[in-house]
């Protein structure tokens, strides 16, 4: 990337910022907005990233990891340890039939794809995502009962749904699996990134706080490593094999319960601007590298 592509990317930033708040009310969000930036500067010729997909796809699922963790902080665990009825039924009844939906509707519109494909399609659209639902889940208008529980379903969605991808995957290529390599798999993605997220969280905020105390931490420091322990119990996890993702959203459960609404939510600032500056450069490169060539595979 030239610094001529860097420049353009930050002047498209603060373009965006000295309207944010006037366009608050329109249907144009972020995520809308970058995208399209990316897309009409590659368009152009004024931008085209040359960046490899292993990398923007590194990009992004940090950037996610990081806007999970930043989201679950905020939540208040006790208020929502009496209200689970809500997100349990979001995620065990909700995800599995917007799954089956779609699938229904993906072998209608595409009838040369086998039931497994399918399904697979349906179930790499089924979870919401975190960055492009913050505007929502942001919405004080919304009634907080409905934006914590759309928090937590946005947050356990995309590792919960990863084993039915790749069970869909496996019947659509025709490999052979047994049951038993599934429910390992589930417990490792699931079972082991909710203890690696319970540990790092638990532990990170445990220190930091002790450390505070003891006025053993300068500044900014504190800031910075909250977002450390949201990129360790992402990264922790799927080096151990984990789902990331679930590990990130627990984290910020455990480092939230920990630290408690005032002491978090001023821990977690830096973490969530973090986040909110990488999701840009995320959309924007997503609509520099891929919205033409799409466009140009369906023309």
């Amino acid at each position: 990337m030239s610094f001529v592509e860097v420049c353009v990317i930050a002047l498209a930033l603060v373009s965006y910022a000295l309207i944010s708040k006037r366009i608050e009310g329109w249907p144009l969000s972020m995520p809308m907005v970058f995208v399209g930036m990316g897309w009409i500067t590659e368009a152009t010729g004024v931008v085209s990233l040359s960046t490899k997909t292993g990398q923007v796809a590194v990009l992004a699922e940090v950037t996610l990891a990081i806007i999970l963790f930043g989201d679950a902080v905020r939540i208040n665990v006790r208020a929502l340890g009496h209200d689970l009825s809500l997100p349990a039924r979001l995620l065990l009844i909700g995800l599995p039939l917007s799954i089956a939906t779609t699938t229904a509707v993906v072998a209608l519109v595409l009838p040369r794809l086998s039931l497994a494909e399918a399904a697979l399609v349906a179930a790499v659209l089924a979870p919401t995502d975190a960055a492009l639902g913050k505007e929502v889940v942001e919405d004080e208008s919304v009634p907080q009962r409905i934006r914590r529980s759309l928090n937590v379903e946005s947050g356990l969605n995309d590792g919960m749904v990863l084993p039915a991808v790749l069970i869909f995957l496996a019947l659509a290529k025709g490999e052979e699996t047994t049951a038993g390599f599934w429910s390992r798999f589930v417990f490792q993605q699931v079972g082991l990134g909710v203890v690696i997220g319970v540990l790092a969280g638990a532990a990170g905020a445990w220190l930091l706080l002790r450390a505070q105390d003891r006025d053993w931490v300068e500044g900014i420091y504190a800031q910075l490593s909250t977002l450390a322990v949201a990129i360790l119990a992402f990264a922790g996890a799927d080096t151990a094999g984990a789902n990331g993702f679930i590990a990130a959203f627990v984290a910020g459960l455990a480092f939230g319960a920990i630290a408690g609404r005032g002491r978090g939510d001023h821990l977690v600032e830096y973490t969530e601007d973090s986040g909110q500056l990488l999701a840009v450069v995320s959309f924007f490169a997503f609509g520099n590298l891929f919205v033409n060539d799409a466009l140009r595979a369906l023309s």
